[in-house]
């Protein structure tokens, strides 16, 4: 077999054609995932990781994975490490705006809440210091599991895929299997996961709006730490140690979330609506939406 014809079977221009791509992608992150659970997370005790420090470490390994994932693709494909979905100018001022909008929408979702008598919430009886500690490992955590999520489905799976069949397509695959991924999560409801492929969704028009995922890691990474951490309400169904407030819902389900969290709330769904035209809004223009989209698209 001649380099040639290697490199045909192979590749499409100087990328990997779609499928080769893809696989070696998913085989990277998979093989190593198989070595940091027999290696590193079979051996800790459940109860560990719903702990700020443990979670951070195991999130933290997840998110070096598919950063080195994607660094081998980019390198392979000779393109430059931050071509799926990490570039931009401002990616500071994006994460940060993402990140306010994450918080600030989840407080909105509870005020609606705490108004409809769906939810009381307390302040955790644990010392100032502890709790300021708590808060910070709980940032970090959630800032690793939103690169780790979003850059998994939404960085070089997206980008590739959609190269052969389309942006939009690319993001309904990517987002049911994000709906899956949140299928095993103690607590979770048919709404729960209605609402993430909901949000999926959002994430890949916030993507495709701003160009990139620096808006979406701030915007996950808030709404989480806001519910794990800051409000205590379960998130995507699951409740973690070290939170600031303890939160007890209460009512019909379809408004309190019930075990499923706030995520699980026809309010989180209406609330939602908020960002998107805030970001419709911003990137109204034309000519501001082409030059958000050829920095994320390569061709």
């Amino acid at each position: 077999m001649t380099a040639g014809f290697r490199r045909k079977v192979f590749f499409d221009g100087r990328d990997l054609r779609i499928g080769w791509g893809i696989a070696l992608f998913i085989a990277i992150v998979v093989s190593l995932r198989f070595v940091q659970y027999f290696g590193f997370t079979r051996q800790l005790p459940d109860h560990w990781l719903q702990t700020p420090q443990g979670l951070l470490i195991e999130e933290a390994i997840r998110a070096a994975i598919v950063l080195f994932a994607t660094f081998v693709l980019a390198r392979i494909e000779r393109r430059a490490f931050d071509s799926y979905g990490l570039g931009g100018s401002d990616r500071l001022r994006l994460l940060l705006k993402g990140s306010l909008w994450g918080f600030a929408a989840l407080s909105v979702v509870l005020a609606m809440q705490w108004l409809g008598g769906n939810i009381a919430l307390s302040r955790s009886a644990d010392d100032a210091l502890r709790l300021i500690g708590n808060g910070a490992l709980w940032l970090a955590t959630f800032y690793a599991v939103a690169v780790f999520e979003e850059l998994l489905l939404r960085g070089y799976l997206q980008t590739t895929l959609a190269r052969g069949i389309g942006f939009w397509w690319s993001a309904l695959v990517w987002s049911a299997v994000f709906v899956w991924m949140h299928t095993s999560n103690p607590g979770e409801s048919l709404l729960g996961l209605a609402q993430t492929g909901w949000i999926a969704l959002f994430f890949c028009l916030a993507l495709r709006l701003t160009g990139s995922l620096w808006w979406v890691i701030g915007y996950h990474a808030l709404w989480d730490w806001g519910e794990s951490y800051f409000y205590g309400v379960p998130n995507s169904g699951q409740l973690f140690d070290g939170r600031l407030m303890t939160a007890n819902a209460s009512g019909n389900p379809l408004w309190s979330g019930g075990t499923g969290g706030p995520e699980a709330s026809l309010w989180s769904l209406f609330v939602l609506v908020l960002p998107i035209i805030a970001l419709c809004w911003q990137y109204r223009h034309g000519s501001t939406k082409e030059r958000a989209a050829q920095s994320f698209d390569r061709s």
